[in-house]
């Protein structure tokens, strides 16, 4: 499972393992956020829900390069 999502500019993907444990989960920017976006929106992600921990794996793909 997957949600698309816009914070702060950013767009973005939270995919889920089917496992159901967090380090399996993946958030996926596609563009780069700002160091202190990026920060931020991890923090929101957690504080929401739609992540288990802010320790998630992150990929982070450059679709503009």
């Amino acid at each position: 499972m997957k949600e698309q999502l816009q914070i702060k500019g950013c767009d973005l993907e939270v995919r889920y393992s089917e496992s159901g444990f967090w380090q399996e989960d993946l958030i996926v920017f596609f563009n780069p956020p700002k160091d202190n976006d990026k920060i931020h929106i991890i923090e929101y992600l957690y504080e929401e829900g739609f992540i288990l921990d802010p320790r998630t794996p992150i990929r982070i793909l450059d679709l503009e390069a």
